[in-house]
């Protein structure tokens, strides 16, 4: 397996066609880390469009901003996006995520691998 890059936000690396990015702990979602993930984001899908999961358990706070853009970025280059939360902040954000996401593109929040991974499935299957 390749080194995974950290990044001031997390760690983030493709395996098996699926962008994987795991928030670090401590994370407050404000424009300026919603920028940088996506700026991150998009050098390392090198164009392609791909499915990603968030692990956002790192999360700890989010200001409307930081929000706002990381739902109008979040649908580039990505064919669906799941949410591994088990915190209840994390969760929350997460909820309220997914259902601005969800109105572009296949878009869930799991508390488990397990149903990520049948999300993430079904949506490398589907045809844009």
């Amino acid at each position: 397996m390749l080194p995974q890059p950290e990044y001031d936000f997390g760690k983030m690396c493709i395996t098996d066609n699926v962008l994987f990015v795991v928030l670090r702990s401590g994370v407050h979602l404000d424009f300026d880390v919603a920028q940088l993930i996506l700026s991150e984001r998009i050098l390392l899908q090198k164009g392609k469009r791909i499915p990603a999961v968030y692990d956002v358990n790192g999360i700890t706070e989010s200001n409307k901003a930081g929000r706002d853009e990381f739902c109008k970025t979040a649908t580039i280059l990505s064919s669906g996006l799941a949410f591994l939360t088990n915190g209840a902040v994390s969760y929350d954000i997460s909820q309220l995520l997914a259902r601005k996401i969800s109105l572009n593109i296949p878009c869930k929040v799991f508390d488990n691998s397990t149903d990520t991974n049948t999300f993430l499935n079904t949506v490398k299957h589907q045809k844009f």
